[in-house]
């Protein structure tokens, strides 16, 4: 039975399948709704326009990452330490890279939406850049997470000495306190029951990155059958309550979206640009929990028993199709829902 070092490739298909998938989500939500600026705001270069949803598509990728990677020492917890140890050094150096990723990506998009509300990338000074942290929501709400996630990446550093005596609770509080800013300052903000649409905006979030990033974190696993069997039933459970949360709590947030388009009735709204991709991540979502249950019902059993199985290219299909859904989310927030 292997338990040394997870192979190189199988680590390696977690960018492999994330970032593409997600990057793709984007572009292709893009091309749906076509790259236009945040309403009242005149036109910024192209660049800009689609830099935006790049960036953060880049930042949901980091943000699912190191929540992941956070979350692994919990699911494989109980196992002895010379069994996890290798395993875990891996993830708590790369939850140190993920999040300082994510802090990165916070003030690349902090940058872009300065520029996209001037208009211009040559003529944005600390100024400019100072006043929309401090007084545009969006800019307070990046601000706020690059904090979070440095203070994450500081974290992190005492874990990669100290190991796991920094508990890893305390990692994945962190990393998932640090998702809530963002979602705060979207569509929901302005809605009619502003207050409850924002929490369901907030629990959708919570629960696709734990869900996503604990599976991708799960790739370390691969080729370590012993830990894989520890890991995957507990994940299982997690996975099936972040499914559910993130259905009902996805479902509600569009429907509210398409209620505030009272003029517009619902099936035309279904026919914009906005609809097509609420449209989409439920297809999404409809496969991912196809695959979820095949995952459940026909590996976990084997994978409890310590046989092999085709686990990483499974789960690598459902992560990219996560990581579509995570793509079109990221232009669903930048889009107007009529």
């Amino acid at each position: 039975m292997p338990t040394g070092r997870t192979a190189p490739r199988i680590r390696a298909a977690i960018p492999v399948y994330a970032v593409p998938a997600t990057l793709g989500g984007a572009l292709i939500g893009i091309a749906v709704t076509g790259a236009g600026a945040a309403n009242g705001i005149v036109d910024p270069p192209t660049a800009v326009l689609v830099g935006i949803p790049v960036a953060r598509a880049l930042l949901a990728v980091a943000a699912v990452a190191t929540v992941g990677l956070s979350l692994l020492p919990i699911l494989v917890r109980d196992e002895r330490v010379p069994v996890t140890e290798p395993v875990l050094a891996v993830a708590r150096r790369a939850a140190t890279v993920t999040a300082l990723l994510w802090a990165t990506c916070a003030m690349v998009v902090l940058v872009l939406q300065v520029a996209e509300l001037h208009g211009t990338t040559t003529a944005i000074g600390v100024g400019d850049l100072r006043e929309y942290a401090t007084q545009v929501a969006g800019g307070r709400a990046l601000v706020i997470v690059a904090a979070l996630a440095l203070a994450h990446v500081a974290l992190g550093a005492v874990a990669v000495r100290a190991g796991e005596k920094v508990p890893a609770e305390a990692r994945t509080g962190l990393a998932l306190f640090a998702l809530l800013p963002l979602p705060v300052t979207g569509h929901a903000s302005t809605w009619d029951r502003h207050e409850y649409l924002s929490m369901a905006v907030e629990l959708h979030v919570l629960g696709a990155s734990a869900w996503a990033g604990g599976l991708a974190a799960l790739l370390l696993l691969a080729g370590n059958r012993r830990l894989l069997a520890t890991a995957v039933p507990r994940f299982s459970v997690l996975a099936t309550i972040c499914l559910l949360l993130t259905a009902v709590t996805g479902l509600a947030s569009a429907f509210a979206a398409f209620d505030q388009q009272g003029t517009l009735g619902f099936t035309a709204a279904l026919g914009t640009g906005y609809g097509q991709l609420v449209i989409a991540k439920v297809v999404c979502l409809a496969a991912i929990g196809l695959l979820g249950a095949r995952l459940r019902f026909r590996l976990v059993p084997r994978i409890a028993r310590h046989v092999p199985t085709a686990f990483a290219s499974w789960a690598g299909l459902e992560l990219a199709l996560m990581g579509l859904a995570f793509g079109f989310a990221v232009v669903l927030s930048r889009t107007a829902v009529g």
